[in-house]
């Protein structure tokens, strides 16, 4: 096997036959353009594709929202691109500027698009893999030193990338690549539809339209603040308390992300001796307490392990059983439902920010298997689908990994593809 010597260049190490290019010295680049949305014959029943910004996060762009018409067309500035360009995201909020993206299909796009057009002389699918792999490196590009705003043309145009010498090469190492993208949209697609199967489900069990083999009889309703006690997460704490410390503590995050407390991810807090604050026990709930939106509030999350000197953050309460009829399991089921979403937004308060009130909470009513054997057999089917769902992710968080290692090799010729 013949061994690739390398050559240091402006961009890193590369094969000494790889070249060093411009992206303006081998293709064009063009904006797109946005019809005015005051004329209604530019947009109504127009049949031409219109992609905004936005969609660049699709990565593949099989389909758009947009239409615009002829009209529309002909009285803006876009331009119809051609299956195969690569997009980059100009502008845009979150992670939109600095994306790339690739069109399977003809279409138009908006101002906030620039798109680095196929031709004979490069595989755009290499470029497209290229330009992803540089993602950070365009937000750096764009992040407004200087007085630059966000990428632009001229941007593109000089930014320089490495061409392997045939396009063959560029092709293997292209093919290769979106063949771990086509195994990662299938995990994705896997796990859309399980969370689909997960909500339906949860919508049956957890209001007795589908009943279990072996259940009967009706349901009871409750108040909360007849099963359990509130009680306070972490008080008198400041910046230098978190991070080292002799105890532990459920962060805010842990508890909006996971129905099931993730005991792998508690961090350090320190609690002084003869300090009287609220342990968390095995079985208790916590509630996030306020959100800027009410949908966002009283997010529901059980400890299902006991945990000496372990506390709850400041910015939630916690729930603590006493009726040994209730499973906390199902609760932490029930209240991430529609159900209990629904009753956790009538109970936010506020205006510009929203807040839980404890006394309210203890006084709102919810329906329940009468049986506690019932309520944990549902609790116990809906974590098993958490379950899979978790398996799925951990197996496409591995494969994007993988891709990320390929990406660095390939795309650097560390590793040649012949």
């Amino acid at each position: 096997m013949k061994e690739t010597k390398f050559k240091q260049t402006d961009i890193g190490l590369i094969p000494e036959d790889w070249d060093i290019k411009e992206i303006g010295n081998f293709t064009e680049i063009v904006t797109g353009a946005t019809p005015s949305t005051q004329i209604q014959r530019f947009w109504y029943q127009g049949t031409i594709r219109w992609m905004s910004s936005g969609e660049v996060n699709l990565k593949y762009v099989r389909e758009v929202i947009g239409r615009i018409t002829e009209d529309g067309y002909r009285n803006a500035s876009t331009h119809l691109l051609p299956p195969h360009c690569v997009l980059i995201g100009l502008a845009g909020q979150g992670k939109t500027r600095g994306t790339a993206a690739y069109n399977l299909i003809s279409l138009c796009t908006n101002q906030s698009i620039g798109s680095i057009l196929p031709n004979d002389s490069y595989c755009s699918l290499f470029l497209y893999h290229y330009m992803d792999a540089k993602y950070n490196d365009l937000r750096l590009l764009s992040a407004g030193d200087g007085g630059r705003g966000g990428l632009n043309k001229k941007l593109l145009s000089e930014y320089k990338v490495p061409l392997p010498p045939t396009i063959e090469e560029q092709e293997r190492i292209a093919n290769a690549l979106s063949q771990v993208d086509d195994l990662l949209a299938a995990l994705d697609e896997q796990i859309e539809k399980k969370q689909l199967v997960k909500q339906g489900a949860m919508q049956q069990l957890l209001t007795g339209k589908t009943r279990l083999q072996g259940f009967r009889g009706e349901w009871k309703t409750v108040k909360l603040g007849e099963i359990g006690n509130t009680f306070n997460g972490l008080s008198g704490k400041s910046a230098v308390d978190f991070g080292t410390g002799n105890a532990k503590y459920v962060t805010f995050l842990n508890v909006l992300n996971n129905p099931i407390i993730d005991t792998s991810i508690l961090e350090n807090v320190n609690i002084n001796l003869g300090e009287k604050q609220n342990a968390v026990h095995k079985g208790d709930l916590f509630f996030n307490t306020s959100s800027e939106t009410p949908e966002e509030v009283g997010i529901c999350a059980v400890i299902l392990e006991e945990i000496k000197n372990l506390y709850l953050n400041s910015f939630c309460f916690g729930f603590r059983l006493f009726d040994e009829n209730v499973d906390g399991k199902y609760l932490a089921f029930y209240f991430r439902s529609k159900t209990g979403r629904d009753l956790m937004t009538t109970l936010a308060q506020g205006a510009t920010r929203y807040n839980l009130s404890k006394s309210a909470f203890d006084k709102s009513e919810i329906t329940i298997p009468s049986t506690l054997a019932e309520q944990q057999a549902i609790a116990n089917i809906l974590s098993t689908m958490d379950d899979e769902i978790q398996a799925l992710q951990e197996e496409r968080d591995k494969y994007a990994l993988v891709k990320q290692g390929m990406m660095q090799q390939l795309l650097t010729g560390k590793i040649r593809l012949k």
